[in-house]
């Protein structure tokens, strides 16, 4: 799930306050951070400055000498320089308790236009002394940034950010200690590709029982052990390749294969937009179009699933695993299929549903909204397949129509609630 830093620290901010009585927040006009619930739970503790972010700081000096924390929200174009002398001056000299939270820190503000944006804050706030500034990348170490920043003692600028972004921690493994740098990938290609095939192993020799039946059709149809090698090599998708062996078996054109092996596979499309939106800014076309051979449900599952950037090696190294183990099934069900019962061809395909079961699980049990999809994603398949109009499409286009169904249902009902923004100026 990718939420705003600004977000998830204001809400952070607000349970802490359940625990925590010592502070109180001030607000400039603006629901950058959600403190504007702040006040719905604390209103003893909670105070609106409106459009005067000079005052908002001159008066959170104020009480801070008095001994009292202070939170100060605001944009941060406005809390550096409409309010950079009360930062510098006010709060920063005497070194008084007030963090400051500054939003939409960098040149992406949404709606908010140019007179929101804020590329100078780090010049200007690294130039003051005394002040101590912080910048949380993901969910994760804004929780955690928020509760370390409490504790603080003394001037705290906090950067934070419109959009949504990424993970790129794990909660159980990240640690924050303000003045300590955290390493946070220090892995070469090589480490990435050898973890990639790692977590492939399992996809892997599911391939090599499951294509064990693709390998039989491919036989019916005529063709020999090293042509369905070959296919399977070429074109890591069953549901694709069954399609392409009833066109072969047809003896029928080329082009016609073509069109419906495409329309078979089609629902990769959807599965490739996706991925793209998490390769890293500025990858490579050739990184892009080798990370694209092979897109199939197990091994979106696993890439999909990782935290941050996909880095495309753990792809390769997946990839490396996965293709052989799909070929190779393949080969032996041309070579060895017909020697065994049927019964016992059938029960190989088994593993496949082991395989989506250990992909779906986790992140059903972090979610109860994520679980009651999935739950009604099988539903409506197993409906789509006995519909009459619905059953005779492929079952790539059919896939297609449940996603599209299902994510705009999901983002109509069970919207990230990221608050409401009004404008500061």
């Amino acid at each position: 799930m990718m939420l705003p830093t600004r977000i998830v620290f204001g809400n952070e901010i607000i349970e802490i306050a359940k625990e925590n009585e010592d502070f109180v927040v001030f607000n400039a006009d603006t629901k950058t951070c959600h403190l504007e619930h702040f006040e719905e739970s604390f209103p003893n503790r909670a105070y609106s400055f409106g459009i005067a972010e000079q005052n908002l700081l001159g008066a959170a000096a104020g009480m801070a000498s008095c001994g009292t924390k202070v939170i100060v929200a605001t944009y941060s174009v406005f809390l550096c320089l409409r309010a950079c002398e009360q930062v510098r001056t006010y709060v920063c000299q005497p070194q008084f308790d007030v963090m400051m939270l500054g939003t939409h820190a960098g040149l992406l503000t949404g709606t908010e236009g140019a007179s929101h944006i804020a590329v100078e804050d780090l010049s200007i706030m690294r130039a003051i002394p005394n002040l101590t500034i912080i910048e949380p990348s993901d969910a994760v170490s804004a929780r955690i940034m928020a509760r370390e920043a409490i504790k603080f003692k003394g001037p705290l600028y906090v950067r934070l950010h419109f959009a949504p972004v990424p993970d790129v921690h794990q909660e159980e493994d990240y640690h924050f200690t303000i003045g300590k740098a955290n390493v946070m990938r220090n892995e070469t290609n090589a480490q990435v590709f050898r973890k990639g095939m790692k977590d492939a192993i399992p996809i892997g020799l599911g391939y090599l029982a499951v294509a064990f039946s693709l390998g039989i059709a491919a036989r019916n149809a005529g063709m020999n052990a090293f042509q369905g090698f070959l296919m399977s090599m070429l074109n890591n998708a069953s549901a694709g390749e069954y399609a392409g062996i009833t066109v072969i078996a047809a003896n029928s054109p080329y082009v016609v294969m073509a069109i419906v092996t495409l329309s078979t596979n089609a629902r990769y499309l959807l599965m490739s937009c996706a991925m793209g939106q998490r390769l890293t800014p500025g990858l490579s076309f050739g990184h892009r179009l080798l990370m694209g051979f092979d897109i199939t449900d197990e091994l979106f599952g696993i890439a999909i699933a990782r935290p941050g950037y996909l880095h495309p090696w753990y792809t390769y190294g997946a990839m490396t695993v996965a293709i052989p183990g799909w070929a190779v099934g393949t080969a032996l069900g041309v070579t060895a299929g017909n020697m065994l019962p049927a019964r016992i061809v059938s029960a190989l395909s088994v593993s496949l549903f082991g395989m989506f079961l250990a992909i779906i699980i986790p992140p059903a049990r972090k979610d109860k909204v994520v679980a009651v999809l999935i739950t009604l994603a099988f539903l409506l398949s197993f409906l789509a397949s006995c519909l009459p109009v619905i059953s005779s499409l492929s079952e790539g286009t059919r896939t297609i129509i449940l996603t599209i169904v299902l994510s705009a249902g999901a983002a109509a009902l069970f919207p990230h609630k990221e608050g409401g923004i009004e404008h500061d100026a």
